[in-house]
């Protein structure tokens, strides 16, 4: 945040908080530590675990757009892919892409997520406030579970799988970008399918940058990377020749 690198800077103390407009509305305790919700530039939200940023949403795009580090996780594949009916989605996150996805003529919608606590905060803090509310879509399914277990035991019949669980700078977002993990993805996705995993890629190194693609190409046949906001990457792989 820029209140963080300001004190990486030794600024005052005394002037930190008068240094980012954010405010914070609601904090609440989830399995993983603590979630708190910020407001910005009056309809914009951004959420942060344990004092990292997450991810953020509009809750008004006619005043505010959806970030693009947001709206492209999904935009993208289901441009690139030939007629995606069913997305799954891996973290519920601060639901903008979830909230993105609702707009596309998709007869299916399923977002997992491990933490239930972390699902009543999002339900109570931001799904609350969006227009319309995605969990008012029919389409919509939110479900409690871990997101390799629901891997394992879903059918392969996903379009599309958008696993964006967890920050990359937390324990916890380490099983996501195994190579066992990529697997069981890659079995998820039905005949021509799409798996797509941002990566905040800005203190990595480009060392870590190529092992975390060197993964991605021993598991799928295309994999290409693309960059959708400063310091940050979108995944796209497949196994299909087309």
């Amino acid at each position: 945040t820029a209140v963080f690198v300001a004190h990486q800077h030794e600024a005052r103390s005394d002037i930190l908080p008068h240094l980012d407009e954010g405010r914070c509305i609601a904090t609440a305790e989830t399995h993983n530590g603590t979630m708190t919700f910020w407001r910005y530039r009056g309809q914009q939200l951004q959420m942060r675990e344990s004092g990292l940023p997450v991810s953020s949403v509009s809750c008004d795009t006619n005043i505010c757009t959806q970030p693009s580090a947001e709206s492209l996780q999904v935009i993208l594949p289901l441009v690139m892919h030939e007629g995606p009916t069913r997305l799954l989605l891996l973290g519920v996150r601060s639901g903008a892409v979830l909230q993105t996805s609702i707009a596309f003529p998709l007869e299916s919608i399923v977002c997992v997520e491990s933490d239930q606590r972390a699902i009543d905060a999002v339900s109570e803090h931001v799904f609350s406030r969006l227009t319309p509310n995605p969990l008012a879509d029919s389409r919509v399914t939110l479900q409690t579970a871990e997101p390799l277990l629901k891997l394992r035991t879903s059918p392969a019949d996903a379009d599309i799988i958008i696993a964006s669980a967890d920050q990359q700078g937390v324990p916890q977002a380490a099983s996501m970008i195994t190579t066992e993990f990529l697997r069981t993805a890659s079995a998820a996705l039905c005949e021509g399918g799409l798996f797509c995993q941002p990566l905040d890629y800005a203190d990595f190194g480009p060392d870590a940058l190529q092992i975390i693609v060197e993964t991605w190409q021993s598991v799928f046949s295309e994999v290409a990377a693309i960059e959708i906001a400063p310091g940050k990457l979108l995944f796209i792989a497949t196994n299909s020749p087309a």
